[in-house]
């Protein structure tokens, strides 16, 4: 059977499901790890990864390998512990995102640990879904069972970005 991701179900939304996680196992199990992550159901993985840190824990091709497993991949590369660069490419992804998963996609968004990057992009999908910033961000911490995001700047920004994920 392999060996089992970690996958924290954050909430089902229409027919999909949005899930976060910490990066995928790499190294001698990352075949089994993609092939476990498909078999868990997932149709989609979102990295927030950036290129060369991807390179670093092992993940650099990773496209390829979610290809191989049936699997959509996305790469929105986010340096860690910090903002997206871009407000309003932000706000299209967590738009597409949740129309994608409101339509069957079963998405698992993940970072290097699955809270602070991945925390603010899961907070906005359930903003989409109709959720206050501070209700997302509770709401994904109990799922992930650590509080999200990593910082207060990744906090304050999805604040200030909830008018304009749900236009």
């Amino acid at each position: 059977m392999g060996i089992q991701p970690s996958i924290y179900p954050i909430q089902h939304i229409g027919t999909g499901l949005l899930a976060v996680m910490p990066k995928p196992a790499s190294g001698e199990w990352i075949e089994d790890e993609f092939a476990s992550i498909a078999r868990w159901g997932i149709t989609h993985i979102v990295s927030l990864l950036e290129e060369a840190e991807a390179a670093d824990v092992g993940l650099a091709q990773e496209r390829e390998l979610a290809g191989k497993n049936g699997m959509q991949f996305t790469s929105f590369p986010i340096p860690d512990r910090c903002l997206p660069a871009d407000s309003a490419d932000f706000v299209r992804l967590t738009k597409s995102l949740y129309a994608g998963i409101h339509s069957g996609s079963q998405t698992v968004v993940h970072c290097r640990a699955g809270i602070g990057r991945a925390g603010m992009l899961a907070a906005g999908i359930l903003i989409q879904h109709g959720l206050s910033a501070e209700q997302a961000f509770e709401f994904v911490s109990q799922q992930r069972r650590v509080p999200v995001p990593d910082t207060p700047e990744q906090f304050n920004w999805i604040c200030q970005l909830q008018t304009q994920i749900r236009e």
